[in-house]
């Protein structure tokens, strides 16, 4: 519990220095709904994401991932591939324990693992609370240059955006 909490001041320090990179994905769709995150990288091996979402159904529950590939000339979302996995952590569904509390068991692009899904209010608004995210090294499995993908309740893709250099 102590190593936790000093390892947690730790990165807060580092946060509040400097970042070595800023990221953004921005998602937008013609009915309203509007995505941002910003990806904070700290060191090498840790970064700061934040989602915000406006125009969302109120009271339902969206998840958001990284996916494998950036989204293609056209828009077409179903062409980004899977959630970004190189650790295979999903590899077996019914044995995955990804979650707020246990971070080092999430896929590199399970971002509703760490940060929780996002559940719009009465307004159609969202926010994850910032979260760190104890990543791989950044220059061999970065983020920048993959998608960032929206989904609904029902499980379908319903945006998606590219993560670029904010």
């Amino acid at each position: 519990m102590l190593f936790s909490r000093l390892f947690s001041s730790v990165l807060l320090l580092a946060a509040s220095v400097s970042a070595l990179e800023y990221l953004k994905a921005e998602l937008q769709c013609p009915s309203g709904i509007d995505v941002k995150a910003t990806f904070r990288v700290i060191t090498t091996f840790h970064s700061q994401a934040t989602v915000t979402a406006t125009g969302l159904e109120p009271g339902k529950q969206y998840n958001y991932f990284v996916n494998d590939y950036p989204v293609p000339e056209g828009g077409d979302c179903s062409k980004t591939g899977d959630m970004y996995d190189p650790f295979n952590q999903y590899a077996n569904p019914s044995m995955y324990t990804c979650g707020t509390g246990s971070p080092l068991k999430c896929a590199v692009g399970d971002l509703t693992g760490r940060g929780n899904v996002l559940v719009a209010d009465d307004n159609g608004e969202a926010r994850s609370q910032p979260w760190f995210n104890i990543m791989i090294p950044q220059r061999s499995f970065q983020l920048k240059g993959r998608s960032m993908v929206l989904f609904d309740e029902d499980q379908r893709m319903i945006l998606c955006g590219n993560i670029v250099a904010a």
